[in-house]
C-alpha cells in the first residue's frame, strides 16, 4: 500500500493521487491540513527523502493560513 499525504486543494497532489490510482495502487490518503503532524513523522519522512526542513519549505509560492 502507497500512503500519500495530501492536500485536495494543491492540483500537483490531486494529480498525483490520480496517477497513482490509474496504476492500480491501493493508496492511504492522509489530509495532513485535517490530521496535523507529529514530529516523528517528519523526522522520518525528511530523512527518508535525504532533506533538512529548510529544504523540504516551499519557496514557489506563499504561505497561506
Amino acid at each position: 500500500m502507497i500512503k500519500i499525504y495530501h492536500n485536495p486543494e494543491c492540483g500537483t497532489s490531486r494529480n498525483v493521487l490520480a496517477v497513482i490510482r490509474a496504476a492500480g495502487y491501493e493508496v492511504q490518503v492522509v489530509e495532513y491540513l485535517l490530521v496535523g503532524w507529529e514530529r516523528d513523522q517528519l523526522t522520518y519522512l525528511l530523512n527518508a527523502a535525504n532533506l533538512t526542513p529548510r529544504q523540504a519549505l516551499r519557496t514557489t509560492k506563499p504561505f497561506l493560513n
